[in-house]
């Protein structure tokens, strides 16, 4: 949407704002298959997903560290637990870092 509450003509933007994961799962094939999940999900749902946008407290190395894998930061804000980085990314781009492709189960679920 625009400022003025108009359809945005470059499409829609989706805000993961968190996506919480034992320890122990990270960086593993449990969470990539639920990333890949989460995707196939946004895109079943809503076709018209142009961006991705993730939220990151600047502390916090691991998620910038994930994060910066497959966006760029775009911002910055003061969030409910301290400073964060805004990221953002092509929905397509994050398809093709998931190696998804264009079957949502191309990337071998």
């Amino acid at each position: 949407m625009t400022k003025e509450h108009q359809p945005d003509p470059q499409g829609e933007v989706v805000f993961i704002f968190s996506a919480i994961i034992k320890q122990e799962f990270r960086s593993s094939r449990l969470f990539l298959q639920g990333f890949r999940y989460m995707v196939e999900q946004i895109q079943a749902e809503n076709s018209q997903v142009k961006q991705v946008r993730f939220f990151a407290q600047s502390e916090n190395t691991y998620l910038n560290r994930l994060y910066a894998k497959f966006a760029s930061i775009v911002g910055e804000r003061e969030g409910d637990h301290g400073h964060e980085h805004i990221y953002a990314t092509d929905f397509a781009h994050l398809r093709d870092y998931l190696e998804m492709k264009k079957s949502p189960r191309a990337g071998g679920l």
